[in-house]
């Protein structure tokens, strides 16, 4: 019975092969949630909070399939009653919206393509775990906040693959991410070093640069 089922893998709006935005919101017990986005109207869809019925999913997915880079919207009240029970969110090829950091208890979030020219204040996150950014094309520097006292209180895997133009990370103060165990930097040419601060990281148990212009 689709009503009790746990995991729905994929949705497209655009393929009437799959399952659309309406049917899904109605399996009240989904836990796992990947939604294809093709069209502005299904952007508009989601602003207005169809899913908040989905009071059980825990992992939400947003694939962009649009060749270009979307927005995606100001959610409404009813989609941000969703922030007390999400814990992981992966959003591919968007900018990445100033509401992510308002979903307090995610514990995963995963960027992937989302080639913005700026973050939100991902460091101010209470409970997020893990933490990956795979591909960006813009980012020189990393946001100071990186780096800054108490931020990712509870970080502990940063994962940072394919920045192209990344030229360095933030300097690490006493105290930025006190909890982080792994940190893997992949694929961006243009870091040259390490980032200072580095040994403050008292529970670092695993730092792996490669391709890297720190490995020279």
């Amino acid at each position: 019975v689709l009503r009790s089922s746990d995991v729905i893998p994929f949705t497209n709006e655009g393929n009437e092969k799959l399952l659309k935005l309406e049917h899904i919101v109605h399996l009240i017990n989904l836990r796992e949630v990947r939604i294809g986005v093709g069209h502005v109207q299904d952007l508009k869809r989601i602003e207005e909070g169809i899913l908040a019925p989905l009071v059980n999913m825990r992992l939400l997915k947003i694939d962009n399939f649009n060749d270009d880079e979307s927005v995606l919207p100001h959610l409404s009240e009813k989609m941000l009653a969703m922030k007390d029970h999400l814990e992981i969110l992966h959003l591919e090829r968007f900018a990445v919206p100033a509401w992510v950091c308002d979903f307090s208890n995610l514990v995963q979030l995963r960027l992937w393509k989302c080639h913005c020219a700026g973050y939100p204040a991902l460091e101010e996150m209470p409970n997020l775990k893990v933490l990956q950014m795979i591909g960006n094309s813009k980012y020189r520097v990393l946001p100071e906040g990186f780096g800054k006292p108490m931020g990712f209180p509870q970080l502990r895997y940063l994962e940072i693959v394919e920045f192209e133009v990344l030229e360095e990370l933030p300097e690490l103060e006493e105290g930025a991410m006190p909890r982080l165990e792994k940190l893997r930097v992949n694929l961006c040419p243009n870091v040259k070093k390490v980032p200072h601060g580095l040994d403050l990281l008292k529970c670092l148990k695993e730092c792996k640069f490669r391709r890297t212009g720190a490995n020279n």
